[in-house]
Formats: structure tokens, sequence, C-alpha cells
């Protein structure tokens, strides 16, 4: 699945490959606002691309030094930017049911550590471009309280 990632890191090294999935995450978006079809069951409106494009760490990642640093596109984006409540905006940020769930009282509390199930998921795409297991580090979620999830994933030695 990120054979073609690896490659454009190969020949443009890490930053070409995050300007990469930036600008190609932006023409998915902007394609599904136009056509209203959902984007992995969620509604893209302009706000939602407004949202994401000056912010390449959304869902791509941005480097600094030997880290990436990627912040997850809320999992109902649309609520997420409409809403002003603290709690239903974590809510509305975080992907997971059981997390979910645990953030609206309805089920006993879950633990930020089952966050790095989500931490994995993003590393996943490095691990593979590297070719090299890579480290996370959950820097904010939802069942921690914050109203982003984002997550800083190592370079690993010779990689940068």
């Amino acid at each position: 699945m990120f054979d073609g990632h690896r490659e454009i890191y190969s020949r443009a090294g890490i930053d070409g490959l995050l300007k990469y999935r930036h600008e190609s995450l932006l023409l998915e978006l902007e394609e599904q606002a136009r056509s209203g079809k959902p984007w992995y069951e969620q509604q893209i409106t302009p706000e939602v691309v407004d949202f994401v494009r000056p912010n390449p760490e959304i869902q791509s990642g941005v480097r600094v030094g030997t880290s990436i640093f990627v912040t997850k596109i809320p999992y109902s984006p649309v609520a997420y930017l409409a809403e002003t409540d603290v709690r239903m905006k974590r809510y509305h940020q975080c992907h997971c049911p059981l997390a979910r769930a645990s953030i609206l009282d309805e089920a006993p509390p879950v633990s930020p550590l089952f966050c790095y199930c989500s931490g994995g998921y993003e590393k996943l795409v490095f691990d593979v471009v590297f070719e090299k297991p890579t480290r996370v580090e959950v820097l904010e979620s939802a069942l921690a309280g914050d109203t982003r999830c984002r997550f800083q994933i190592e370079i690993p030695e010779g990689c940068a």
C-alpha cells in the first residue's frame, strides 16, 4: 500500500515525501468536497479543505529535525469544526468507537495509552518508507483531554 511512498522518498527525500502527501491529500479532499461522496465515511466540505490546507501536519506530516509530527484529521470533521463544547470536540476528533464511547461517559474510562493503537497506524507508513521500524509517541489525544490527536514519529538514524 505504501510502496509508492517509498519510491517518492528514495527520489525526493523525506521533505519531498511529506510535501507530496499533503498535496495529494488536498487534491483528494477537494475532489470529495466537489463530488459530495464520503471520504472514509467522512463528509468533506470546502470548510474542511480550508482547515487542512494551511496545516500540512494534518494527516501528512511535518519534519522537525529527526522527528515527523502528524495530527489526525478529525473523524467527523464537519461536526468538529462547528463544535464549541470541548468534550464534544474531542468526541468528533476521535476515530476509535471504544474511545468515543468513553469520551461520552457511556462506557468505563479508557486509558490514553490506548491511543498508541492510532500511533501504530500513523507510524506504519514510515516503517515501510524507511524499511526500518520507527518509534512513535502520542503527544496529544482525545482520551487525554486534548482536542486533537498528535503524534511524533522518530526518523531512524541514517534516514533523515
